[in-house]
């Protein structure tokens, strides 16, 4: 039985990521598995509408299961967030893992993949690529690099499905189906007032366009000016550098920052250094506020909750169940049954929660997402 698994955002889900779907299925694909972001995304953002929206669409796109990539590590750098998604994916039973790149080599990308020993990686293969592509080496590539190297002693077989469509970072992409726009040039075209639906499938737009109605879709991190500003104007030297991504004197400047500023954004613009990606400040800032170490970013997850499923993922999943231990939960009050093992991760999520139920166009409560059930689809 070939059970593909996919590790992804769908922040928000389009055409692109259809397309993957697609061809998972072609290449024999009996079962898709999505291991998604939980609320949060690798930007250290809050994702652009909430998990059961996102997996609600993944699964009128072509998913079959949607489990969650949960917090921290759906907010992580790429080797955090691949060896977590990795994780999951085998031990809800598949053995290929599916990943889009927009290099269309798999054996050179496996050859740069190997090469990169530390945390942040050699330069080698990435200047290669440069010349090579002409360009540098897109966001899916390192993604890519960080699947290959966590699958070093896995026996998941990968699956390249080579990215299609405009650049991923091109916030003036025209937003058309068959230009395949982008999940960034989207939630551009949305902010600015422009016209954005025809870059989600037809199937799946009318649960974005029920959030946006109900008031949980867009989030906005502006929300969070004054836990970020406060928590940071009073954070202790002494801690600085004790939370993931802080590290290197990054704590230091986010504290400096936010005695000087009065907004999210601009707290981020004035801790700019030229060592450090608008992103890793962006995690970092999450990190700190949440209490996240390098020892969670480490661990592996206890559970993973159900989103979403079809009558053909729920029939897989009641199999997988029985020969598998790892928790596959189907509501997020399950997860405090699980004991010690479980603690410090659903702290972390509750936390997470709590913070992006504040960026929601109408803030709920605290544990308003601690009271759904999974989106099951016929």
């Amino acid at each position: 039985m070939n059970v593909t698994g996919i590790i992804c955002e769908y922040n928000p889900f389009h055409h692109g990521h259809a397309y993957q779907l697609q061809k998972a299925r072609e290449n024999g694909a009996d079962v898709i598995i999505c291991v998604m972001s939980g609320h949060f995304v690798q930007r250290g953002t809050p994702a652009f509408c909430d998990k059961y929206t996102r997996a609600a669409m993944a699964l009128a796109g072509g998913a079959d299961i949607v489990l969650e990539l949960p917090y921290p590590w759906c907010a992580a750098s790429a080797q955090f967030f691949a060896e977590a998604g990795l994780f999951i994916v085998k031990q809800a039973g598949a053995n290929v893992l599916c990943f889009g790149a927009e290099t269309d080599d798999i054996d050179y990308l496996q050859k740069a993949a190997l090469s990169q020993k530390t945390r942040l990686g050699s330069r080698t293969f990435f200047d290669t690529l440069l010349k090579r592509n002409g360009t540098n080496p897109g966001p899916n590539d390192l993604l890519t690099m960080a699947y290959l190297r966590a699958m070093q002693s896995s026996d998941v077989k990968p699956l390249l499905i080579p990215r299609i469509g405009t650049a991923y970072d091109d916030p003036n992409a025209p937003i058309t189906r068959d230009t395949f726009p982008s999940a960034a040039a989207i939630r551009a075209a949305f902010k600015s007032g422009q016209s954005w639906q025809d870059g989600i499938p037809q199937d799946c737009l009318p649960f974005l366009t029920n959030a946006i109605a109900d008031g949980t879709c867009p989030t906005d991190p502006e929300t969070l000016s004054a836990a970020y500003l406060t928590y940071f104007r009073a954070l202790p030297p002494a801690l600085r550098e004790s939370f993931a991504e802080c590290g290197g004197g990054i704590g230091d400047l986010l504290c400096k920052a936010a005695n000087r500023t009065t907004t999210y954004t601009a707290m981020l613009e004035a801790a700019r250094a030229k060592h450090v990606t608008d992103a890793h400040l962006r995690r970092a800032a999450l990190f700190a506020l949440t209490g996240t170490t390098w020892s969670d970013l480490e661990a592996k997850p206890a559970f993973s909750l159900l989103l979403g499923a079809n009558t053909r993922g729920t029939s897989y999943l009641s199999d997988i169940r029985k020969k598998n231990s790892f928790p596959i939960i189907t509501k997020p009050a399950d997860a405090a049954k699980l004991g010690k093992a479980a603690g410090r991760q659903l702290r972390l999520w509750q936390l997470s929660d709590s913070l992006f139920v504040q960026t929601l166009p109408q803030p709920e409560p605290a544990d308003a997402f601690f009271k759904r059930g999974p989106v099951i689809i016929d």
